[in-house]
């Protein structure tokens, strides 16, 4: 009987651990503050940017935006929260190859849905960078262009 106690202890303790390890991670685990107007925030590129998945989502915390091709002439900036102001550009790599920051087109009246009239093809690999402004604070990021699915490989 000693023996199946054991086994059955051998079993039951890992689990238990494993639990245990992500009640305490859980429990103490850093709260989100909400935004302060006039501080800026960054934002982080999610793993849908790194291939060729015809979105980008950049996000921190709660906010988010998605940047996606719409067409063959422009970018499309999607949002869940109502943007103020959206300003775009791109790189080469380096500063002195930025490009001047355009401002996006604000699709609707309601500040979710932004247009850069810009052929997603003429951006050749360069970085996207952004600022999207919401009630006085600015959230910025930076990604690569590997998600925007090339129309030529597709068609193969």
């Amino acid at each position: 009987m000693a023996n199946k106690h054991i086994a059955l202890a051998l079993l039951v303790a890992p689990l238990l651990s494993l639990i245990a390890w992500f009640a305490v991670g859980h429990i103490n685990r850093e709260q989100a503050a909400p935004a302060i107007a006039g501080q800026a925030y960054v934002l982080i590129a999610a793993s849908n940017c790194r291939w060729p998945s015809g979105q980008c989502d950049l996000e921190n915390n709660d906010f988010r935006v998605t940047i996606s091709a719409d067409s063959d002439t422009s970018l499309l900036l999607t949002s869940r929260h109502a943007l103020d102001g959206v300003v775009v550009s791109s790189t080469s790599g380096t500063e002195a190859d930025a490009q001047q920051p355009i401002s996006l087109v604000r699709e609707d009246h309601t500040g979710h849905r932004w247009r850069w009239h810009r052929a997603p093809q003429t951006l050749g690999g360069s970085p996207i960078r952004l600022v999207a402004q919401v009630a006085g604070t600015q959230f910025y990021g930076e990604t690569g262009t590997a998600f925007l699915v090339d129309s030529e490989s597709t068609r193969r």
